[in-house]
């Protein structure tokens, strides 16, 4: 099963997932959409609510609108 099926999965069912790039700890996720790039490559937009980010300052904390 493709990695795009089990995000595809996750927002039918409402249900989050854990991901990580290679090398980087694992995000929790709350996946909501899914397309393509205008270069036909695919993409995920989702809410990232705990783990790891690579912005400066981190997750802000709970009900921040900076999230």
């Amino acid at each position: 099963m493709s990695i795009y099926s089990v995000l595809q999965q996750a927002i039918a069912a409402l249900k989050p997932c854990l991901i990580a790039k290679p090398g980087e700890p694992t995000r929790k996720i709350c996946p909501y959409r899914l397309g393509k790039s205008s270069e036909g490559d695919e993409n995920v937009l989702y809410y990232q609510y705990e783990g790891y980010t690579s912005r400066s300052g981190g997750l802000q904390p709970d009900g921040s609108s900076a999230n």
